[in-house]
């Protein structure tokens, strides 16, 4: 029986990447300065930034597949990366090319119990239909965080805490981000807890009223940029990585804006540790790094044993990069 990869509602059709480019994990190609100076280039001019970024990524998957991608499997134009994660695999493109897999439109309706219309008017018989939509969030949100009048855009803080409750209420699952899922969700557990145990003070609740409009007006512009459709769940969870990043850092008090920072104590480490500063911020962006300082006072506690793991890690792709 042939399988039929179907592009619903464009889901499917964004970058399609290998895992390793130029022998290097897809996942560890970015580093902490790379995401710094990209925060800068966002907070300067977001819609050049995102057009920049959509290009670079289209490009390294041409320049990865070396013309393979065919029209035909409709992967391309691909959506921005703004919204939409990329296919991360080795064995997608092998069996389009092979027929084990066939690309085809959209569906359009149900002629019968085993005939489908496609988009582009062709007709299909399948045996079965499996719609990979993931999880959808409980609907607790909207009965909890009142929502514009006008869109589901919730009014939460960093897309975590609603002002009138913050101190009680949090939400872990409202954020999108293209990579660093258990990073991040791990980041934010830390920062929720320091909040409700009192350890970190959030703003006032006109201060977050006022950050939450703000971020939609970055959000909407950035939507009125975007071309093609957009997944209504990305779309509300949307985060500006960057300032979002250096929040939970800061709530959860791990030490890391401090110490990989430009105040007096970010160039006083890299003056007297320059050679781990330079790792931290050119190597692999590791998740141990948020165990790795002596933060504040109640805050994540320092592992000893993170700069081991940390340094482990480059060299396990040093040594995967020299084949």
């Amino acid at each position: 029986m042939r399988t039929i990869l179907n592009h619903f509602n464009a889901f499917l059709n964004i970058h399609q990447l290998p895992r390793v480019i130029k022998n290097r994990p897809l996942d560890q190609s970015l580093n902490r300065r790379a995401a710094g100076m990209k925060s800068l280039a966002f907070a300067t001019a977001p819609l050049f930034t995102v057009k920049q970024m959509d290009k670079f990524v289209a490009k390294m998957c041409d320049d990865a597949w070396k013309g393979r991608l065919l029209s035909e499997w409709s992967l391309k134009p691909a959506p921005s990366l703004t919204f939409s994660r990329p296919i991360i695999s080795d064995t997608l493109v092998p069996v389009l090319e092979n027929g084990t897999v066939e690309s085809v439109s959209s569906i359009r309706k149900f002629n019968s119990s085993q005939t489908i219309e496609l988009n582009d008017g062709s007709t299909i018989s399948a045996n079965a239909i499996i719609f990979c939509t993931g999880y959808r969030k409980d609907k607790i949100l909207s009965t909890v965080v009142p929502s514009d009048e006008h869109d589901s855009f919730p009014r939460l803080y960093q897309n975590i805490f609603p002002p009138e409750d913050a101190n009680s209420l949090a939400y872990m699952t409202h954020w999108y981000l293209s990579a660093g899922i258990s990073e991040s969700a791990d980041l934010i557990g830390m920062a929720i807890a320091q909040v409700f145990a009192g350890r970190y003070i959030l703003p006032s609740k006109a201060k977050m009223y006022f950050e939450i409009d703000r971020h939609k007006d970055t959000l909407q512009s950035l939507v009125n940029y975007v071309q093609g459709s957009i997944p209504q769940d990305a779309m509300e969870n949307w985060v500006d990585e960057g300032p979002w990043r250096a929040f939970l850092q800061s709530a959860a008090g791990t030490g890391v804006n401090e110490k990989l920072g430009y105040g007096w104590e970010g160039w006083n480490f890299w003056w007297n540790e320059r050679e781990l500063c330079n790792l931290l911020m050119t190597g692999v962006d590791s998740p141990h790094v948020q165990r790795l300082f002596k933060g504040r006072s109640g805050g994540r506690l320092k592992w000893h044993g993170a700069l081991e793991a940390i340094k482990r890690a480059n060299q396990e792709v040093s040594q995967l990069a020299k084949g």
